[in-house]
């Protein structure tokens, strides 16, 4: 996985700048996967019945990542996380301006807001491990839709930016943000639905949209997480040998 070769290799004269997306994404998939595992071990009453259940019909990675001993454990990897992107968004930035020459203005605006405000997000998420849906439902689930969001706008920038795109990544961009914006959509709709139910006073409160269909996105958003350290998309280098910076 990459995240252990950018971790480990201190002797790297070139760098490509995807492999920390790529390496930021692994890390948050991880965070994920793990934390669903220990709370499985730990503390498995909260798959019972929780506040994210209770509006989507079903429970989904997040709640795994809800109570300790799992948040504690889980969360150096999203320190990680917000490493990696910072990184990707300094060399993805230099090289942005490198080779702004063959870009369109949208291009390199676009690409250059999108990874500040990936940086920004990221780091914001991990508030996750901290507001619980128990503390605050709706801040923690935004705190999650808003990682989802931006991330989208970094992958589309990404794939804007790049010169060459083979049909495999392509197919990967378009599923990921249909995947993206209509899970959010969609859960979004049950979180509103739900609070307006209970209000009214009603006695059964169930999702809007079915849970099959949600839950259906929301574990495609998960694989597609982990498929883009499968399916990746490589631009140009950086050469940084001799503080010299060119591309190759």
């Amino acid at each position: 996985m990459k995240t252990y070769k950018l971790l480990f290799n201190d002797d790297i004269s070139h760098v490509q700048p995807e492999d920390y997306l790529r390496a930021a994404g692994e890390c948050l998939f991880l965070m994920l996967l793990i934390g669903a595992i220990i709370t499985q071990i730990y503390t498995p009453e909260i798959f019972v019945d929780n506040p994210l259940k209770s509006r989507m019909g079903y429970n989904n990675f997040c709640v795994g990542i809800d109570m300790p001993p799992a948040s504690y454990i889980i969360f150096p990897l999203g320190v990680l996380a917000v490493y990696f992107s910072i990184q990707y968004n300094i060399y993805d930035r230099l090289r942005t301006i490198i080779v702004k020459d063959r870009l369109s203005n949208f291009q390199k605006y676009f690409s250059l807001i999108s990874n500040y405000l990936f940086v920004f997000s990221v780091s914001g998420f991990l508030l996750i491990l901290l507001i619980t849906p128990f503390d605050n439902v709706w801040v923690h689930t935004i705190l999650f839709f808003q990682l989802i969001f931006f991330r989208t706008f970094v992958i589309l920038a990404n794939y804007f930016e790049h010169p060459h795109v083979n049909l495999s990544y392509k197919i990967y961009v378009v599923l990921y943000t249909v995947i993206s914006i209509a899970g959010v959509s969609i859960a979004l709709a049950n979180y509103i639905h739900y609070d307006n139910c209970i209000e009214a006073g009603g006695g059964n409160c169930g999702p809007l949209v079915p849970w099959y269909i949600t839950i259906t996105l929301d574990y495609s958003w998960f694989v597609l997480l982990f498929l883009q350290s499968v399916i990746p998309l490589k631009g140009e280098k950086l050469n940084i040998k001799y503080s010299e910076l060119t591309l190759e």
